[in-house]
Parts: structure tokens; sequence; C-alpha cells
């Protein structure tokens, strides 16, 4: 099949379709050829020396309205020559608009250059493939191709977007130095323009840790498809999201939630929390958290969380979360075209389809508050929060109209008010009113309500500042649930 043209019109699909019958993974690439980055050369170049005829997959080559094939083609095929019978299968088509959208949407990975007809490409997707953009070294994965999708207890997933690059520093750091379980690091940045992959890949090389993938996308899509793109590259079993300023608390958390997640059974957990703020070069670890009651978490009362949560919207944190990674790719699937940045309402539709989400009751992260999507001040964030979120109600009420009318005075559209709406508000009201009170009784007791067994050196051997505990006496403001 090497180089093989895949056939005109009905045929060419026809073609396709068999092959996806027999099991075979469809690239699908439509090449730069013209273009000054010259990504076609890294896709030819990978696929020739990761793949071989044994493997079941085929590169799709859109030579649609292509200009200049003639010369890369001629290197292509020489390569492919060269390796004889054991040369994995390509096969290239010319067609019109709309065969070339039939074609994508058989394919299972759509490989992207930062052409802007590449790009538009994005637009016809009626569902997700895989996306890699080919000019990562690491786009092509031979155990993929295989059925071996699984190498590491867990997938350490750092995403990026004009990330501080001591901030990103310090949270590899964290991470390499985790012990008891085995880990790998895949770096997913979201289209910044000067993304420093050399300093990370030197940051990575002295310290010995070669367990690593970096993704660059080709231009900046939202934390929703910069995720998933991390997922679809990830090979361990869990999933521990994190970005640039937040820390694994210790150099074992990731292998103590790994067996707590093995040990307990549940799909998705999540550990404590400590959240801190840098102020004029002091760190200060701030008493509190998210969701705000823990009490139905610790007393495993999975039906009053999922009430605090799909009613009151009192959220975990997605960086305190560890998941298996297939599950948490089947639900972030559907808030691809959907939502734009919060990628952790993934556990808002988990939590309506009824999977109980675990609490693992120590601290695993160092949370930067306020510097996240979810905690930002920033009115256009904020706005754009509140977007995502009336799309992830939208989805629920979608599937479960028994929990609509909680959806829809989420989504808050006058015409959909119901005489239930203010019920649900005076039950959120006593809710967060009993929280306070709650945090003020402890206040009053001289006791923090949300840092437990918290270690301000393990934060200043990070940071290398002086980090500052909270006053027992100190005031509280009353923080919103992020959302």
């Amino acid at each position: 099949m090497s180089g093989k043209p895949a056939g005109k019109g009905i045929e060419m699909i026809e073609t396709l379709q068999n092959l996806k019958k027999e099991g075979i993974r469809l690239y699908y690439f439509l090449p730069d050829f013209q273009a000054p980055e010259a990504v076609w050369r890294t896709v030819f170049d990978r696929y020739v020396k990761i793949f071989c005829a044994a493997d079941n997959v085929a590169l799709l080559l859109d030579l649609s309205a292509a200009e200049g094939v003639q010369e890369p083609l001629a290197q292509f095929s020489q390569a492919l020559d060269a390796l004889g019978d054991d040369a994995p299968a390509v096969l290239t088509f010319e067609s019109e608009a709309a065969l070339s959208s039939a074609a994508l949407r058989l394919a299972d990975v759509l490989i992207l250059t930062r052409e802007e007809r590449s790009l538009r490409l994005l637009n016809h997707l009626e569902t997700q493939p895989r996306i890699l953009y080919g000019g990562d070294a690491a786009i092509f994965s031979r155990d993929e191709a295989r059925g071996d999708d699984t190498h590491f207890d867990v997938s350490v997933c750092i995403l990026t977007y004009r990330s501080d690059f001591l901030k990103l520093e310090r949270t590899l750091a964290s991470v390499v130095e985790q012990k008891g379980c085995s880990f790998e690091i895949v770096i997913a940045d979201d289209g910044s323009e000067d993304f420093p992959r050399k300093a990370i890949e030197d940051a990575l090389a002295s310290k010995g840790f070669t367990a690593y993938k970096i993704l660059q996308a080709p231009k900046n899509q939202g934390v929703v498809h910069n995720v998933y793109r991390a997922f679809s590259h990830a090979r361990g079993k869990y999933i521990k999201n994190i970005s640039p300023g937040d820390y694994l608390y210790s150099d074992h958390v990731l292998a103590d939630m790994f067996r707590f997640m093995e040990e307990s059974g549940y799909p998705a957990a999540f550990g404590r929390a400590c959240y801190y703020r840098e102020e004029g070069g002091y760190y200060h670890i701030l008493d509190e958290m998210h969701p705000r009651n823990l009490e139905p978490y610790e007393r495993n009362d999975f039906a009053a969380a999922r009430r605090a949560h799909l009613l009151c919207q009192d959220y975990p944190i997605g960086a305190a979360f560890m998941t298996r990674r297939k599950l948490l790719m089947q639900y972030t699937k559907p808030l691809l075209g959907k939502a734009v940045h919060l990628e952790d309402r993934a556990y808002t539709l988990m939590i309506a389809d009824g999977i109980d989400i675990g609490f693992w009751n120590h601290n695993l992260i160092w949370y930067e508050y306020g510097s996240g999507i979810s905690t930002s001040t920033d009115e256009r964030r904020q706005a754009q929060v509140i977007r995502d979120n009336q799309a992830c109600f939208a989805l629920i009420a979608e599937k479960y109209p028994e929990l609509s009318s909680w959806c829809k005075w989420h989504i808050f559209n006058e015409e959909d008010m119901e005489d239930a709406w203010l019920d649900y508000y005076e039950e959120v009201k006593d809710y967060y009113q009993k929280v306070d009170a709650s945090v003020a009784e402890a206040k009053r007791r001289g006791q923090w309500i949300y840092l437990q067994d918290v270690e301000p050196k393990a934060l200043e051997r990070i940071v290398q500042a002086e980090v500052i505990l909270p006053p027992i006496d100190a005031s509280k403001s009353s923080a919103t649930s992020p959302s």
C-alpha cells in the first residue's frame, strides 16, 4: 500500500471504510509543501522511522489543490522504497471538498500544520478525532498503533499558555522528584508565541528525566482542547493535571494518591489543595479550599455531594483531582466545541451521571490561588467562565430532564423562569450561610477550618522565599465557589 492512490470519489471512501473495518488507524494529513515551516518533512520523516508494514496504520495524504508536490513526494517515495516490504502504508488522494470532508470524518487522527487551510479543517469536524501537530518530534507512537497504551501509573499533564518560566520550572521540579510510582510528564502548550521548548528540555535533561512529551498547538484553542490533546498523548492509567505555579505537595504524594485510587476503586478523586498567594516577595498560605463544604465527601455521602455540586455549585478544583485517563477523556470530549476554558466541568458531567467522586483527605498540591481561570478576577475570563458553565449545564439538561430545572436556573434565561427557582435560591443561600457560620465558629475557637498538617517549609523549599501562615484570628472573607 506504500504510496498507493486511495482512488476517486466513492471508490476512495469505500477503500477507507474497508481499512477501518480491518482495524487500520487512519492519519489524515494536508501537507504544507509551500510553507516555510515545512512541517511535512517532520511528518514524513517520523512516520517512516516509527512505523512499519506490521503496524495497523495508514497515512492519508490529501493532495487536493496542493502545489509543488512532485519533489516532496519523490523524496517520500524514495524513503518508502528503501524500506521495501517493511514500509508502512501511505495513501494519496485528490478530490472535491465534499469527499475530502467525508475522508476527514473517517480519520482517527488529524495532523495539523500552521497553514490556514489546515487549521480550517477544524471547522469541518462533526466528531473530534485525535489532533496532532505535525511539528512535534514525538508525533507518532508505535505502541498506540498496536493498542498498548498504558505504560505508567500516572501521566502528569502540565498545561501551559504564555506561562511564567520560573513557575513552570518549579512545577517540573516538584513532579520530577516524585518517588514510589511510575509516571510520565506531558507538557501541552496552547499556542504560545515564544514557547521555551529548548529551556524545558534543558531543565529536564539537567535532572536526568527522559519520560516526557512536549506538545505544541499551532494556535490557541482554549484549555479544553489543550487538555484533550494532552490526554490523547498520555499513557498513564491515571491523569494528574497541574499548571505552572501549582506544585505537588511533597515527593511522595503522587504515589500515595495513586495507591488510594487503586485501593478505593474510585475512578476519580480529589485531594487537599493548600492555597497560597504571592504578594511583595512573600508567600502567604491561605485558609481556603474548594469545595468549601467537605463534610459530604468526608462522610462518603454521595447524594449530598451531588446536590452540593450540581445545585450549589460547590466544586472541588480541577487541579486537586486524579482520574482514570480513559474516563477523563470520555467526559472531556463532550465539552469540545462547547466550553473553552473550564475543563474541570468534566467532573460535573461525571457527577450528573452518578459517578461517585472520592476524597483523599491529605495534602496533594500547593495551589496558587487567583492565577487560574476559575479564580481569576479578570472580567473577560469571568464572562467566559459563565458561558462555559452554562454550556455544561445545557448538556446535563438535555441528557437528564429530571435535572433540567436546576440546569435552567444556572443558565438563567428569564424566559425559562420557574416558581422553583426561588426555592433553589433559598437553599443555596442557606448552604453558604452554614458554611460561613462553620468558618466563623472555627475562627472563634482559634482553629483553621481547611488547613491540615500544612508544613510551610515544604513550600519554602520550592519557592526559595519566606512563607507565612495565616493568623488564626484573621477575619475571613466569604469566598465564592469557583465556577
